[in-house]
């Protein structure tokens, strides 16, 4: 394996944060308890959320992976994806709980997250477009699956790290006020960072 494979691998330890600890277990869980109105409203509302970013992510990556096979911009799309998917999920941080359903934090929270899942899943047009330029076709099936791997182990270590740095500790040995959710809004500027 050369350099260029396992940092194109590399990337998808690192992108694997966002689906497993924002869009699966902790952020999502987060906002249908303690976000939204009730769990039910919320279920509905990150549903809905996620059906708008399923159908913008529909419409987008054809054209956008027409854009890639032609080549000459990729990288520069794929890190515009990327800083856009960190900076949105990092800024769920200034969501706070406890404001009324359609309104501040639950709004914010949905509009951050269905907008850095778009941009996460626009990156990845870019991302899987680049691997025959960094794989001979015979390399490229042990390539793509040692980045699955990779991305595999990358999410379920940052869903360990938050578990144990930054949600469970009570209290917080970073000083997190539990009482406005800093301790799970936190895991989003992990994601992000």
């Amino acid at each position: 394996m050369n350099r260029r494979e396992f940092f194109w691998a590399l990337y998808d330890w690192a992108n694997s944060a966002f689906p497993t600890v924002v869009s699966t277990f902790v952020i999502a869980t987060w906002y249908a308890g303690a976000v939204a109105a009730d769990p039910v409203s919320g279920q509905v509302g990150w549903g809905w959320m996620q059906t708008a970013a399923g159908v913008a992510i529909a419409v987008l990556s054809p054209v956008l992976g027409a854009v890639a096979d032609a080549g000459g911009r990729r990288r520069l799309m794929l890190a515009l994806c990327t800083l856009a998917t960190a900076g949105l999920t990092a800024s769920i941080w200034f969501a706070r709980p406890g404001e009324g359903p359609g309104e501040g934090a639950a709004f914010l929270v949905l509009a951050l997250v269905g907008l850095a899942t778009v941009a996460f899943e626009v990156a990845t047009v870019f991302y899987n477009s680049a691997l025959p330029q960094v794989a001979r076709e015979e390399r490229m099936g042990r390539v793509s699956g040692l980045a699955w791997g990779l991305g595999y182990a990358g999410g379920l270590a940052c869903l360990v790290a938050c578990l144990f740095l930054l949600i469970r500790p009570d209290p917080s040995p970073l000083g997190l006020d539990r009482g406005a959710g800093e301790h799970i809004r936190a895991t989003a500027v992990l994601v992000g960072a």
